[in-house]
């Protein structure tokens, strides 16, 4: 698909598939194609993203990419959330918040990192990356006010407003708490003035051995072409180009400019 025609090149992709699930046994591919043998669609997921999938948090990304092949299509992607994965652009993550939290929106992850990893806080099972949100957390929490009313139920007074935390159910009013699975600065307020350890409050998911699970199985690579072993009915499948017209021409390498940007250059 890289090199050479691009129309000749579709009928690759079962034999492809082939070799990759001989390759990766256990992956799941499907090649969808019209009645009259032109392509529509193919779906891949490898064993070990399936495999692994069960060691990350239930929250699926899908992205996807326009092509600027001869012909065209979408590129979607659908990945999850491990436990090394705690990045965000610090320019949308107040707003994440504010939409996220404040509003009890709820369906926004809230993760954000910190390269450095002081110590005052007891956790050891976290990957590192999460323990420095638990630290992160803690460094707010110390400056809070906590209240029991029960055990279990707490009231954490900071900056004028008050929250209410229930460490039993794991859940706070801010909602961080049950969003994120890990303690949020007004739990570990609670947890710090009751000597219990943040770790024992957060989701197995965070762990590093979750982390070490989630990539235990391996891509394996695939053979050069010359030593594929194809079965008769994979070699004799004719796959067509998908329906539409083809681009002319080389694909564009450079963007093209908004109208607004071209004009702004020239004021």
């Amino acid at each position: 698909m890289v090199r050479g025609d691009p129309t000749e090149s579709y009928v690759e992709i079962p034999r492809y598939l082939h070799m990759l699930t001989q390759s990766n046994p256990g992956s799941i591919v499907s090649l969808q194609k019209t009645v009259d043998g032109y392509f529509q669609y193919a779906f891949v997921a490898l064993n070990s993203s399936i495999q692994g999938w069960v060691n990350c948090r239930p929250v699926v990304i899908v992205d996807g990419s326009f092509l600027k092949a001869a012909y065209h299509g979408t590129f979607l992607t659908a990945s999850c959330q491990d436990a090394g994965v705690n990045r965000i652009d610090h320019r949308v993550k107040a707003y994440l918040y504010e939409i996220g939290y404040s509003n009890g929106q709820g369906h926004i992850p809230h993760c954000h990192c910190r390269e450095s990893l002081p110590t005052t806080l007891p956790v050891g099972r976290a990957s590192a990356k999460y323990e420095s949100v638990l630290t992160d957390n803690l460094e707010i929490a110390l400056h809070m006010m906590v209240r029991p009313s029960s055990d279990y139920l707490h009231t954490v007074t900071h900056m004028g407003k008050t929250f209410i935390v229930c460490i039993k159910a794991k859940t706070c009013t801010c909602r961080q708490f049950q969003l994120d699975e890990l303690p949020c600065p007004h739990a570990l307020a609670v947890l710090h003035k009751k000597g219990l350890d943040g770790d024992d409050y957060s989701s197995l998911y965070y762990t590093k051995e979750n982390m070490m699970k989630t990539y235990d199985i391996p891509i394996h690579p695939m053979p050069d072409e010359s030593t594929w072993d194809l079965p008769q009915e994979v070699i004799e499948e004719i796959l067509l180009h998908p329906i539409g017209n083809k681009v002319p021409g080389r694909p564009r390498k450079k963007r093209q400019e908004k109208v607004w940007k071209s004009t702004k250059k020239n004021i």
